[in-house]
């Protein structure tokens, strides 16, 4: 998805990392499955805003495709072919302040092999932001017997909730410095036309076709009734977390 709303909420979420992450210097971000450097080029923007000086942007994915490299090419971004579950070998161990895995575990065939690379290619005051899918937000517990948009059958593998997902971190050598969770539009309006049997892709003629992700009020709607659930302790469907090296782990030496 582009355009103006996407490329504002980029730039939101980029501002909203920036203030999580507090007085930490952030020289080197890796944005993996950075899709087409829109995110990676809010982020850069965004820290170098502030009085990190120059950030060195890199994308990792598995494929780039011409106009990806062509833009890359003209902003300075060092895009890397690679494997987040098998091999990392282009990234410098300890080398980079910020990976940013964002909606992209749930896809990993072996997360915890994935994190276990991840983790030693942060520097040692680095920090891995992850954010995913979230089994425990209450349109899970509505819809989870069947129409749950959050089970994306065939392409998510792995769903965490709260829990599961912070002891998982543990266990690859990570300390989680916060966790939570945001507004998950999609999922509730995903889950609300499968309930209804509406086609997720085309659009039909039926009275409830006005629950769609470009009807801006509908999307308001969902928004502010999740950010409202939030404010009051419950969880929705899309989680974050901030994890940190642990203490035990050694920095290993950079690369070259």
């Amino acid at each position: 998805m582009t355009g103006p709303v996407v490329e504002a909420k980029m730039t939101k979420d980029a501002t909203q990392l920036r203030r999580r992450l507090g007085n930490r210097r952030v020289r080197s971000v890796v944005d993996i499955g950075g899709g087409n450097l829109t995110r990676l080029l809010k982020l850069r923007e965004v820290f170098e805003a502030g009085t990190e000086g120059r950030v060195e942007a890199v994308c990792l994915d598995l494929q780039f495709d011409g106009a990806v490299l062509r833009r890359a090419e003209a902003a300075g971004i060092r895009c890397v072919t690679g494997n987040v579950e098998a091999d990392l070998s282009a990234l410098a161990d300890g080398g980079h302040d910020l990976i940013v895995m964002r909606q992209l575990i749930e896809h990993l065939r072996d997360p915890r092999a994935a994190l276990r690379l991840v983790q030693r290619k942060l520097s040692p005051h680095g920090v891995l932001a992850i954010d995913t899918p979230n089994r425990g937000g209450w349109d899970y517990r509505f819809f989870r017997r069947r129409y749950w948009g959050g089970y994306h059958i065939p392409r998510h593998f792995h769903l965490f909730n709260l829990a599961s997902l912070a002891r998982l971190l543990g266990e690859t050598g990570y300390v989680v410095e916060a966790q939570g969770c945001t507004p998950s539009i999609a999922f509730w309006i995903i889950s609300l036309r499968n309930a209804l049997g509406l086609n997720s892709l085309d659009r039909g003629q039926s009275a409830w076709e006005f629950l769609n992700l470009k009807n801006l009020p509908v999307v308001g709607c969902f928004f502010m009734l999740d950010l409202l659930w939030t404010k009051l302790g419950g969880q929705t469907s899309n989680q974050f977390v901030f994890a940190a090296r642990a203490p035990s782990s050694e920095a290993p030496a950079q690369n070259g």
